[in-house]
């Protein structure tokens, strides 16, 4: 606004304003006055449409932060309060795409996260391995199989928990990898697994690569 004003005396010589009007101290002091007052009804404006719609994704989406929490966590926890996070699309313009991707994400999530609820559900163990051979998700039965707290083994490489004889139906000759099927099919091995107590248990154990 301060340059629009400062500018304007000058661009009013050029539409053959005479000079003597261009250049009055008054005349120079109105045309910044003007410009401030553009200014600050444009600053207005974008606060009160744009920032207010800024801010309230920025809150949704710090509300969906806080709600999903780590993808990898062992236990269940409430569905996402959808109705509540959901945002308005309003005018088709920018901000109105971004709306409507953040709530196809919040659809995304909650499917996720009823799919990962049935999965803890379910009495089969199911582990996921990551690709530095690091256990990144065990379902909730676990506990009641083997006795280990599910929250204990994230974080933790898979083979402490087979025995020392079964290790090669797992791993590769060298211990540093796991065998993959070369046909992409699912591997059923029979494996004894430490229980919590320092006993072992003999489970079917089915494999597959899903990377």
């Amino acid at each position: 606004g301060v340059c629009v004003g400062a500018v304007f005396p000058y661009f009013a010589e050029l539409l053959q304003v005479p000079a003597e009007y261009t250049r009055a101290p008054a005349f120079r002091i109105a045309c910044l006055g003007a410009g401030l007052v553009l200014g600050a009804a444009n600053w207005l404006l974008t606060r009160r449409v744009i920032g207010t719609r800024l801010r309230l994704l920025a809150t949704r989406l710090t509300d969906v932060a806080e709600t999903v929490g780590s993808p990898l966590a062992a236990g269940s926890s409430a569905p996402l309060p959808r109705a509540d996070l959901t945002l308005p699309v309003g005018a088709p313009d920018d901000l109105a795409r971004t709306a409507a991707a953040f709530n196809a994400m919040l659809a995304a999530l909650d499917r996720e996260r009823r799919f990962r609820s049935v999965i803890h559900a379910t009495t089969d163990v199911i582990v996921l391995i990551d690709p530095t051979g690091q256990i990144s998700f065990v379902s909730d039965s676990v506990h009641e199989l083997l006795g280990w707290p599910a929250d204990d083994l994230l974080g933790a490489p898979p083979q402490h928990l087979i025995h020392s004889q079964d290790l090669p139906l797992l791993m590769d000759e060298g211990g540093t990898g796991f065998h993959i099927s070369s046909d992409g099919l699912p591997q059923v091995l029979v494996l004894q697994v430490r229980h919590r107590d320092g006993g072992w248990r003999y489970l079917e154990v089915t494999s597959s690569d899903r990377r």
